[in-house]
């Protein structure tokens, strides 16, 4: 049935005609009146099964062409999207490059100095105002204490001191008090100065002031006392006795008067030796533990100069010994020692370093054995012996400026000319790179020594 209304429908698609169509009885007419050309053109329908099935039609072609339309609508969006993709990988591959080149660029130079290794029979070297190379003196202080025991009975007196504050407000003028003038204290106990004095005079309402040591007239502790005021006797009977006095400063102690237990003196003895040899030993290590950058200690020349209370704890009037130390030392710098130790042709306007070896030894002969803080005027022996290795020294800074922007080769022609470097590699980050980075702080200098053989 649909292969004849096709052929009849081609048949007559080339002649338009009008056509009126009369109406009929039954339901299922339909009237072309009133249509179009084209719409006339389409084939008559008698029947609804027709009508539906030319209306199906329609909507295949219909949806045929809306899916084409989606079709092609779906193409261009992936063309877009695939497009959009390629571009944003490129900038990430672009934005990567640049952060790795130009960003994160790096390089580590690993340099191994020229040196030489050096074998010291006992060598005397003169340091100091008249030597060969100067020295310095570094010191430290320490402190020990040691609790002893009381073994011994001894009778002790002794009379209370302390400060006092003398006040006159009785003239604008200053007030002289002549030595042992005399303070009473409210429980009438008397107290002297040691000095003169010269008190100021007052300003307006402010009386003038003055802080002095009194000592008690007698032993004993009754005259220990902590708080108080005092006149002046000698006033008596005059207009100061009432406007001048003065007032303790801080309490007033040490009266003592009897028997006391104190340390023995064997006991104080042993207790010097042994805090005196642990002083040494504390200093000896704090200078060993130290960072001495280029200056070499001569651990050996150690000196310690003590000072302790043993005259108060053999009073009695402590039983804890305590001793500090101010310990010294004597230190040259590892150049100036290199310069000496080296034999040969040698640049003397370079610096050098100088690396101790296990068995070898610096110290003062005989003669410099004892010395204080003050000889570093003086001029001293130092012997150095065994084994030591003297190093070329090389001032990175300058050398990361001189490596700055440089290409591999300028590297390589920079190197082989320097008298002070032995060898050295370079790794530079990223590897695509052949020059150095454009920042001093990017570049990052490793020295590299070859083992040392003793």
């Amino acid at each position: 049935m649909q292969d004849i209304r096709k052929k009849h429908l081609n048949s007559r698609s080339n002649y338009p005609v009008s056509r009126e169509i009369t109406p009929r009885s039954d339901d299922t007419a339909i009237s072309h009146v009133g249509l179009s050309g084209t719409e006339q053109r389409r084939p008559r329908f008698t029947k609804s099964d027709d009508v539906s099935l030319y209306k199906n039609l329609r909507e295949r072609a219909d949806d045929e062409k809306e899916r084409k339309d989606h079709q092609s609508e779906g193409k261009k969006w992936r063309k877009i999207k695939t497009t959009i993709f390629y571009l944003f990988i490129l900038s990430i591959m672009f934005t990567t490059y640049y952060t790795l080149t130009y960003v994160f660029d790096k390089a580590t130079v690993t340099i191994t100095p020229n040196y030489k290794d050096v074998k010291l029979p006992l060598t005397p070297v003169l340091i100091g105002e008249k030597g060969v190379i100067p020295f310095t003196l570094s010191s430290t202080e320490i402190a020990k204490t040691k609790t002893l025991p009381k073994t011994m009975t001894t009778t002790v007196e002794k009379k209370a001191a302390g400060d006092i504050t003398i006040y006159n407000n009785f003239s604008e003028s200053s007030q002289r008090l002549v030595k042992f003038t005399r303070f009473e204290s409210t429980a009438k106990k008397i107290y002297k100065i040691q000095e003169s004095v010269v008190v100021p005079g007052k300003k307006g309402n402010i009386p003038g002031e003055i802080t002095v040591r009194v000592l008690a007239e007698s032993d004993g502790p009754s005259y220990n006392l902590d708080e108080d005021t005092f006149t002046i006797p000698g006033f008596k009977g005059k207009d100061q006795y009432l406007l001048m006095g003065a007032k303790t400063k801080a309490s007033i102690v040490g009266g003592m008067s009897g028997s006391r237990a104190i340390v023995a003196l064997t006991d104080l003895n042993a207790a010097k030796d042994e805090v005196a040899m642990k002083l040494r030993e504390s200093a000896k290590s704090e200078f060993a533990a130290k960072a001495w950058g280029s200056k070499i200690p001569v651990l050996d020349s150690l000196s310690v100069v003590i000072e302790d209370n043993a005259k108060e704890v053999l009073r009695g009037e402590s039983d804890i010994y305590s001793a500090k130390g101010v310990a010294s030392i004597v230190t040259v710098e590892g150049s100036d020692l290199s310069k000496v130790l080296l034999t040969g042709n040698i640049n003397k306007s370079l610096t050098y370093s100088f690396i101790r070896g296990k068995e070898s030894t610096l110290s003062l002969d005989n003669k410099s054995s004892s010395f204080s803080s003050s000889i570093s005027s003086t001029t001293l022996t130092l012997l150095v012996s065994g084994n030591a290795r003297i190093l070329w020294v090389t001032n990175y800074n300058t050398l990361k400026k001189d490596f700055v922007n440089k290409t591999k080769k300028e590297f390589t022609a920079t190197i082989s000319g320097d008298k002070i470097i032995s060898s050295a590699v370079v790794s530079i980050f990223p590897p695509w790179k052949n020059s150095f980075p454009t920042q001093e702080d990017s570049i990052l200098i490793k020295e590299k020594l070859q083992t040392y053989t003793e």
